[in-house]
């Protein structure tokens, strides 16, 4: 995955003139932690191979570069091979539909993979453990002047969980920009 590093130096001007110019993040539309419709409910108990689309749709409109998605899941004791939970965003289609256009629920799942194109990131865990797994994605491109929807697939090898106590499933987002000043 790339990342992109701030910039700091010299910028010609119109007058011909050359300034000094950082590029700095600055917040966005969303700038603190913001709770998903996936947190808890739509996750919890989803089945292996069984992908869920977020009830909400996030919203682009404001022009936001970036966002960041922080999770917990709950606890878990993952199957054998190689589990993981995969992160998807699915743009908003014409016809209102997102991404691929099949009817991906809102609760219960779709027995089936997302399509790759969607895909923005990939929890991996070892394998036969008991784990809660947390994690931030970071700098995820937002889809230009769109909505989206995030999309999780379960591939852990077992049902996802539904808390035990002191750990429920919880999915955050926020957006931020680049800015030269």
């Amino acid at each position: 995955m790339w990342s992109i590093r701030p910039f700091s130096g010299l910028l010609p001007s119109g007058g011909g003139a050359v300034t000094t110019q950082t590029e700095k993040w600055i917040a966005g539309s969303v700038s603190s932690y913001t709770n998903t419709a996936a947190s808890t409910s739509l996750i919890d108990t989803l089945a292996n191979l069984n992908a869920v689309i977020c009830s909400d749709a996030l919203i682009a409109s404001t022009g936001d570069i970036y966002m960041d998605i922080s999770f917990l899941l709950a606890s878990i004791t993952a199957g054998g091979g190689a589990p993981s939970v995969d992160w998807f965003l699915f743009p908003q289609n014409k016809d209102s539909s997102y991404g691929d256009g099949r009817a991906w629920t809102t609760g219960g799942g779709l027995a089936a993979q997302p399509p790759t194109e969607y895909q923005i990131w990939s929890s991996s865990f070892p394998p036969s453990t008991t784990i809660a797994l947390a994690g931030t994605i970071r700098e995820v491109r937002v889809p230009p002047l769109t909505n989206f929807k995030l999309c999780i697939y379960n591939q852990a090898g077992v049902a996802l969980g539904t808390g035990n106590g002191t750990t429920t499933n919880i999915i955050q987002y926020k957006f931020y920009d680049r800015s030269l000043q």
